[in-house]
């Protein structure tokens, strides 16, 4: 026979993909492996594949031990007939399938990775009865070499197929064309298929071995990562919608409404309406809320509310608010047992005119109204921290500030703020304490920290303030807005017994170092010249 080319054999094994694979097949039939480590060489026989070969042998096997339980009714005894067979040292079936007598066996699997390929078996040691530990040892390096071989030989038909399998034409105009290919795919936390990595052609022309196949699966890897930020953005934003969905849908609900607004600025039948800054709006918010009783602004200065100024508006509204003498407002003996919830709003609002926040801080008259009446409404109606509550520590902040004498420690600004953190101090309560709500896992145990519920009285707090129909800070600039937004943090969240346990003693060094000063501006300057201290008061 004539010298035949490599490329004419390639052109053969191409067009005969069967007898390609039946060749590598028969490679790695036993007999050959057995050659391989005697040093001989086997010669390739007809006959079906070692893989087919086990297949057809473990078939058999298995056939043979639970043929036996399908025509015969008395289970137990085949069941006892196919134990016995397992329970042998060696089953007398197998030898007789293998034409061994099996008296001693070593085994080993042939490992790449992780992945077992194959068992390797040594059967009848010659002149003994048992394989000793020294046969072991010995065994272990024949198997090291032979993995190490047929993972060669295995590369070696990875590439025979591969290079078989090239791209003979160019794809496309380019003139490129595809010679060797490498797949992986990306996969996401829960191990499901998002896309698949494909690279073409290695530079050095020879196929995609396992190191490649180990850096792509890493680059995949980071690609699955890299899914999962965008797909955790995308959650990220999907929870952002529901969030404000749903403070929508409580600021609604808990929100004072323009009828419940009108309780409180509407005396007797006629109506009070010229209580909102925005002009554009006024003549709609009359017309539609009660369009034939004569206006108080009418009344009281002869004008229409468009026309009336907002410190003409505050002056109205606060002659609807009760007497704070009468009221008792500035006593410490104070008792809303004989007030109305409904009343108790109006004293609330009275404390901030006693303050002189409505007029420094240009309070809209309809903001600060909602505001109190929304508060109100946020409280829930439980035994003791509902909305009186929340009034009597109110109160009681505004009787320490007025008639305690606190106030000459702070500003306006800082009375107004811990004036409306207080009123806000116990805002939505559940009813239960910190630890209850640690204890039996609640979504605000998972959510705060530390000091739980006032953390959440907080957050219910600025959550009101983002509705500008409610945010009675609208008119501060932003220094002064930081600086209240502050001091309600600390107020609110210092309303935590465990947090005033720890700051009792620093509270009682304080009142001790100004019982010693000589005068009271001595004192002042102490207390409002350290914002720690001033915090801690």
């Amino acid at each position: 026979m004539g010298d035949i080319s490599r490329e004419a054999v390639e052109q053969y094994l191409e067009n005969n993909p069967q007898f390609a694979k039946e060749y590598f097949d028969r490679r790695l039939r036993p007999e050959t492996i057995g050659a391989f480590f005697s040093g001989s060489k086997a010669e390739l026989k007809d006959g079906i594949s070692f893989k087919d070969l086990c297949k057809l042998e473990e078939s058999d096997i298995v056939f043979e031990l639970v043929k036996g339980m399908q025509d015969d009714s008395n289970v137990e005894k085949q069941m006892h007939n196919v134990l016995q067979k397992i329970d042998a040292h060696f089953s007398e079936f197998v030898d007789k399938q293998t034409g061994y007598t099996t008296l001693n066996m070593l085994t080993a699997p042939v490992l790449q990775g992780k992945e077992v390929l194959a068992v390797l078996m040594a059967i009848n040691k010659i002149g003994a009865p048992n394989f000793t530990k020294e046969d072991q040892e010995i065994f272990t390096k024949y198997l090291n070499f032979g993995s190490l071989s047929l993972k060669y030989s295995h590369i070696n038909y990875l590439y025979n197929v591969e290079f078989r399998r090239s791209q003979k034409e160019p794809v496309d105009e380019t003139g490129w064309v595809v010679k060797n290919v490498l797949s992986l795919p990306i996969v996401n936390k829960k191990e499901e298929i998002v896309g698949i990595a494909t690279f073409y052609n290695r530079k050095d022309g020879k196929p995609f071995d396992e190191y490649d196949e180990q850096i792509t699966e890493t680059l995949t890897q980071f690609l699955g990562w890299s899914l999962l930020n965008t797909d955790t953005y995308d959650k990220i934003n999907k929870l952002e919608s529901r969030k404000d969905i749903a403070s929508e849908m409580l600021t609604y609900h808990s929100k004072c409404t323009d009828k419940e607004l009108q309780t409180i600025l509407v005396s007797g039948a006629m109506a009070l309406f010229a209580l909102i800054s925005l002009k554009e709006h006024i003549e709609i918010f009359a017309a539609t809320l009660c369009p034939t009783f004569p206006q108080k602004t009418e009344e009281k200065l002869d004008k229409d509310a468009v026309d009336c100024e907002q410190k003409d508006m505050i002056r109205i509204l606060k002659e609807e608010l009760p007497d704070p003498s009468n009221a008792e407002l500035y006593e410490f003996h104070f008792s809303d047992l004989d007030v109305s919830e409904f009343d108790l709003i109006k004293c609330g609002i009275q404390c901030f005119f006693e303050i002189n926040a409505v007029v420094k801080f240009k309070i809209p008259a309809d903001v600060l109204t909602r505001w109190m009446y929304t508060v109100k409404k946020g409280y829930r109606d439980i035994t003791y921290h509902n909305w009186r509550h929340g009034f009597n520590v109110g109160q009681t902040m505004f009787t320490l500030l007025m008639t305690g004498n606190i106030k000459k420690y702070y500003s306006d600004l800082e009375a107004f703020a811990m004036v409306a953190a207080a009123f806000c101090h116990d805002i939505d309560h559940r009813g239960t304490n910190n630890l209850y709500q640690l204890k039996s896992q609640a979504p605000l145990a998972r959510l705060h920290g530390s000091s739980i519920l006032e953390r959440h009285h907080l957050e219910y707090s600025k959550a009101l303030l983002q509705d500008k129909s409610l945010n009675i800070f609208q008119n501060l600039n932003q220094r002064q807005h930081e600086t209240v937004i502050h001091l309600m943090e600390v107020a609110i969240i210092a309303t935590d017994l465990a947090l005033y346990f720890k700051k009792r003693t620093m509270f009682q060094k304080i009142v001790d170092h100004v019982e010693k000063t000589e005068n009271e501006q001595e004192a002042i300057k102490y207390i409002s010249s350290d914002p720690t201290k001033k915090e801690i008061v």
